[in-house]
């Protein structure tokens, strides 16, 4: 069977393959790749955009049975819409897929590819997130003139929150117009189900718990190995991913625990050294100024991007995990956090309590508690 997967980004076993830097986001995809690729009897091929793609496309061999497609990036808007649906029926015509599964609803090229196959081609939707809720509670819990704010480099960037809630509000319409082009919607919780059968009534619902990278099936937490007073937390750059609320509590927790910690992914920029937040993104200034406002300098830790295996060890030494957003669906940092072991305390937001159930096996709260 000849298998098109597209996806949001370039999986790390292509960018190996190009030489090149690898993304560590959308990791439950190599998950399924290393199941898929042990499948003699598929032949599958990735098709992704590339922002340093050139071409409309160009094509690779990944393993004996996995080949890839790179086509070029655009911007999402009605004209680059067309242009992209061009390039994607060239590439599907190349290609004669069987079966064609689109990986997310967040980006234009899954509208324009679900557009091209539905009703020729077997298609399937997997749901990742949805932004069709997520532009409503994008900047749950941020004060209104942090989220109107805007700065002359946050401008030229477009990383300012007005900005990404207008652009989610305009990518989710294209969201709508993919589910509305399928056969098939795959997903896990109840959310993913409720909002898919609303927005696409003709496809079939179907759930499918996804695999995760293969480091946290190998390792384990122990108590007695971790830093006691430290919480992990897997991303700290987006509104929606709820950090705000999580130092406005660790504020609090420090009059009763002087040492405690919070360990985040995001930014490489300590704020105890910060000089200046003027090279910083609005969210990013509005965070700085809650650590130190509360004097929280030497009670948060920043990462900055870490690899699979680095979150593994993380996992591995931390004493509490927390999700703290203010939208989800199946957050796989929960899930992998989860199968170490590690104590978890989760915002009761979207799907979070399909994947785990309140004083079993975490802890849920209001997200903005």
């Amino acid at each position: 069977m000849r298998i098109l997967w597209i996806v949001n980004i370039e999986l790390p076993a292509i960018s190996l393959a190009r030489g090149r830097t690898v993304n560590p986001l959308e990791g439950w995809l190599t998950g399924v790749l290393n199941q898929m690729k042990k499948d003699q009897s598929n032949h599958l091929t990735i098709c992704y955009p590339d922002s340093l793609c050139e071409e409309d496309y160009i094509k690779g061999v990944l393993y004996d049975n996995v080949d890839y497609v790179a086509f070029r990036e655009y911007r999402t808007t009605r004209s680059n819409y067309l242009k992209l649906n061009t390039i994607l029926q060239r590439i599907v015509e190349e290609i004669k897929p069987d079966v064609v599964h689109i990986h997310g609803t967040e980006c234009m090229h899954s509208c324009d590819m679900s557009e091209i196959t539905y009703g020729r081609i077997p298609t399937a939707i997997s749901i990742q997130g949805l932004l069709t809720p997520l532009s409503f509670y994008y900047c749950c819990g941020v004060p209104g003139k942090i989220k109107n704010k805007v700065t002359i480099r946050s401008l030229i960037n477009r990383d300012f929150m007005l900005y990404d809630m207008l652009s989610l509000k305009k990518r989710s319409k294209y969201e709508q117009k993919a589910l509305q082009h399928t056969d098939f919607v795959i997903g896990r919780t109840d959310w993913d189900n409720a909002y898919t059968t609303w927005m696409a009534p003709q496809a079939q619902y179907r759930k499918c718990n996804e695999t995760l990278r293969d480091t946290f099936y190998a390792v384990r937490w122990n108590y007695d190995n971790c830093e006691k007073n430290t919480i992990f937390v897997s991303q700290s750059d987006s509104p929606m991913k709820g950090f705000h609320f999580l130092l406005r509590a660790l504020a609090k927790a420090k009059v009763l625990i002087p040492d405690v910690k919070i360990y985040a992914i995001g930014t490489e920029k300590n704020p105890k050294y910060l000089q200046s937040d003027k090279n910083l993104n609005v969210y990013q200034q509005y965070i700085y100024k809650l650590i130190k406002d509360n004097n929280l300098e030497d009670n948060v830790i920043f990462l900055g991007r870490l690899d699979e295996l680095s979150i593994a060890t993380q996992l591995q030494k931390t004493n509490i995990f927390i999700c703290p957003s203010g939208c989800e669906n199946s957050p796989n940092s929960l899930g992998e956090a989860m199968l170490l072991g590690v104590p978890c305390l989760a915002a009761d937001v979207g799907g979070i309590s399909s994947l785990m159930s309140n004083k079993k096996e975490g802890i849920l709260y209001r997200c903005d508690d």
